[in-house]
């Protein structure tokens, strides 16, 4: 009998150290510092809006939705961007002008979120709506129109890349705890332009060198505009491609100095930068540690990334010419 009790509690054992590392294994994602993904605001048409078929003579009303999921790290406040439905003309659609196929964000879209047990909260959800839509022209013939919905709003997105401060280069007779030279591993919330690279190295006498590489990694056919301003496509914008980046990172007290920027700010530790024809753009900080003395360890270099973006998505509409 207390044998089988033993051989009992011994497989009962056996189970829960089983069970055990497999929480370990699952749980890796907690580590992570991030949800990531290279998205911020995911777009499509709500069910039936806009109907495959319509008819003309103001005949029929029918109306346009946009559905819109924040599967990003951003939140995102009433405001922060707004649809615009292009390719119809307003008039002819009974509206006033242009001004009425734009619409501003009416609630704020939460940011995706990790929870205690690396699970993930999704992101807020918001419709985008316009009603009362119909066709007046009396047509001679059906016909088939394109119609689309712009989608244009700021973002953000944070990234952190472990670094190594350390004033011995070449550690004797002791494991290292890090190293100053080489490439690091950047970590980015979910956005669509991220921090791609990021390479170290020793800079003379108690100085270390970051360079940090941006890169847009949404959808090609996506664009990135400066932040707050108008998502215009036209090859001549200035604000076109223009990213904002702030180092909010210090080393042991000591702030950023950083080169680089188009635009930087009077400290040096952000400013604005192109991205030149959809490719990367480098940074380079560096950190000041003399007065780190002998200690070693790997702080958290730290990134903040601003941006508008636009996207779109695009559907066919039959006109039918109700006489024929």
């Amino acid at each position: 009998m207390k044998i089988h009790i033993i051989l009992c509690i011994t497989i009962m054992s056996l189970l829960v150290l089983a069970s055990g590392c497999k929480k370990q294994e699952t749980g890796r994602p907690l580590i992570e510092p991030f949800i990531g993904g290279k998205e911020g605001l995911r777009m499509g048409w709500v069910d039936g809006l806009p109907p495959e078929t319509i008819l003309d003579e103001g005949k029929m009303r029918f109306g346009i939705g946009v559905q819109l999921a924040n599967v990003g790290e951003e939140y995102l406040g009433q405001g922060a961007g707004y649809v615009e439905v292009i390719g119809i003309n307003p008039k002819d659609f009974n509206k006033r002008d242009q001004n009425d196929l734009r619409k501003f964000f009416l609630v704020p879209m939460r940011e995706a979120k990790r929870n205690i047990d690396g699970t993930v909260i999704a992101g807020g959800q918001s419709v985008v709506d316009f009603s009362d839509l119909k066709y007046i022209p009396d047509l001679k013939g059906n016909t088939e129109v394109k119609v689309r919905a712009n989608l244009c709003y700021d973002y953000r997105t944070k990234t952190s890349t472990k670094i190594c401060a350390k004033r011995e280069l070449i550690e004797v007779g002791k494991a290292k705890i890090c190293d100053v030279a080489g490439t690091k591993d950047p970590k980015n919330s979910g956005g669509t332009v991220h921090i791609t690279a990021v390479r170290e190295s020793p800079l003379g006498e108690g100085k270390i060198q970051v360079l940090f590489e941006v890169e847009h990694v949404g959808d090609k056919n996506n664009i990135v505009f400066k932040r707050g301003t108008e998502c215009d496509d036209s090859i001549a914008n200035p604000n076109r491609n223009v990213v904002y980046a702030r180092i909010t990172s210090e080393v042991y007290g000591k702030k950023a100095d950083c080169v680089g920027f188009d635009d930087p700010d009077q400290d040096n530790q952000g400013g604005y930068f192109t991205l030149y024809g959809g490719q990367k753009r480098a940074i380079t900080c560096t950190y000041d540690i003399n007065d780190i003395g002998s200690a070693v360890f790997e702080p958290l270099f730290t990134v903040d990334l601003f941006y508008r973006y636009y996207q779109y998505i695009e559907k066919s509409i039959l006109i039918r010419d109700v006489t024929g």
